[in-house]
This record gives structure tokens, sequence and C-alpha cells, in this order.
């Protein structure tokens, strides 16, 4: 069984980073069209409203075809090993077959003892390609393993402070002063001076076009984002001091294009 195994040792250990990169490539791009296809269905009204159908088309074919070709590099490098993997065994097994009749002929061993191995050995056989094709699934399911580890090992960019409160008891009235807010450094600030004062069990509606900040108000409340300058308050207490989980969260949050907010005044234009 050993000598049957072995050889296919160094062929896994050459194929494992090829396959295992290809198989992480080609899920990142199929992550990729998968955003595009969410960020258009449910932004459908703004690429409706700005007539960008094609553009949306055209940004995800361009997006599929690399999809394709990271799924053909997997196929090609899967066709290349695959064979070899399973080649190997067999090889292994017409060898030892080759050196135990050598051995029977000559009387080294009995004839007997020769038809009992060839009958263990091939029951091995089989257990052994099957193991040598679990290479392509497992490097498949280890990519997705690293993807996944990444997101949970993601350390937060918003955190409690060290003297973090709980969220006073309710009816609370919420207030915003002189708030400015950018996406990004260097960026326009989306936000500039904007006030705010919600008197408990008070509605407010924030009319206004397409990226003028609506939703990023609103994201401000439950700390998706911390203000650059300004307050943000519930019951008088900053949300900044407030823990994380007891922060106040929306009832109810409209769709939007996901990567459109910061710039949809230019997806108009463009």
């Amino acid at each position: 069984m050993r000598v049957v195994a072995a050889p296919s040792g160094p062929d896994r250990r050459r194929a494992r980073p090829c396959i295992s990169r290809s198989f992480r490539h080609a899920q990142q791009e199929a992550a990729e069209v998968a955003a595009t296809v969410e960020a258009a269905v449910t932004g459908v009204r703004v690429v409706k409203g700005f007539g960008q159908e094609q553009r949306e088309l055209a940004g995800l074919e361009a997006k599929a075809r690399r999809l394709f070709s990271s799924r053909l590099r997997v196929v090609r490098y899967t066709s290349r090993y695959t064979p070899a993997l399973q080649a190997v065994p067999a090889l292994g097994q017409v060898a030892v077959l080759a050196l135990g009749g050598w051995l029977a002929l000559n009387g080294r061993i009995s004839l007997g003892t020769f038809l009992a191995f060839t009958s263990y050995l091939g029951s091995f056989v089989t257990p052994v390609r099957q193991v040598a094709t679990l290479l392509t699934v497992w490097q498949q399911a280890r990519a997705g393993t690293e993807r996944v580890l990444e997101v949970i090992d993601e350390a937060p960019v918003i955190t409690d402070a060290p003297d973090a409160v709980d969220l006073p008891a309710g009816p609370l009235s919420i207030s915003r002063q002189d708030v400015t807010f950018g996406y990004g450094a260097g960026r326009e600030p989306l936000l500039r001076d904007f006030s705010l004062d919600i008197a408990p069990g008070e509605t407010v509606a924030l009319i206004g076009p397409a990226g003028s900040g609506k939703s990023t108000a609103a994201a401000l409340l439950p700390r998706f984002y911390d203000v650059a300058s300004g307050s943000v308050k519930v019951g008088g207490t900053d949300v900044r001091d407030l823990r994380l989980a007891a922060s106040p969260r929306p009832r109810r949050s409209g769709p939007d294009a996901d990567d459109r907010s910061r710039s949809e005044v230019h997806y108009g234009v463009a």
C-alpha cells in the first residue's frame, strides 16, 4: 500500500498552491458579480431614473468575463493534475504486480502469497484514487473558508468608548448638532453643519434629491459611521458615549444602490 500511495505525494504538493490560488481568485470574481447584480437590483429605481441600464449591463459583462476567465483557469489546473493523480495509484499497482510476479517466478514468495497480496492491493487502489480526487474539493472548501474567516476576523472600525453607557429609557429626543461627515479622506463632505432636532414621538421626513445625504443622516444614528465633527445625541447623550449594543437601530430602511450613495450625482451625469 505504501508503494502505491507514496508517489502521489509530490504531485499533491505541486498542485495544491496553484489550485488553491485559482479557486480563491474565482470566488472573489464570483463575489464581484453577485455584488454587482445585487446593487443593480436593489437600486433599480436609481438605474432607471438616470437611464444607466447600458452602463450597468456593460459593467456586469466585464465582471462576468473576468469570472469566466478565472473559472477556466481552475478547469485548466484541475484537468492538468487530476488525471496524473488518478494515474499514479494505477501505475504503482502495475509496478507492485510486476515486482511481485518477478519474486513469485524466482521462488522468493509463494504463488498463494502473491495472489493474496494482489487481491488486497486491488481493494486499496480505489480508495487511494478517491482520496486523490478530494484535492479539488478540499481546495475549493479551503478558499471559501479563508474568505469567511477574513470577514469574521475583521476588526471593527467603530468600537465602544471606555466609559460607554446604556441607552436611557424612552421616549427619547434625537438631536444632530452641526454635523459634518464625508465618505473617505479628501472627499467633499456630504453633510456640512447639518442640524436637526426631533422631539419624542415626532415624525420627520428628510426630502431631497438623490445623493443629498438623506440615508447618510439616518445611518449616523445607529453609528454605522462616526461624524467628522459635531454630534448626534439621543436623549441628550452622544451616541459615541453609548454602548454599540444599546445604540438605537432604525425600524425600517429603504433600499438604495449599494455603492452609489456617495456618488449618485456623478452617476447621473456620467
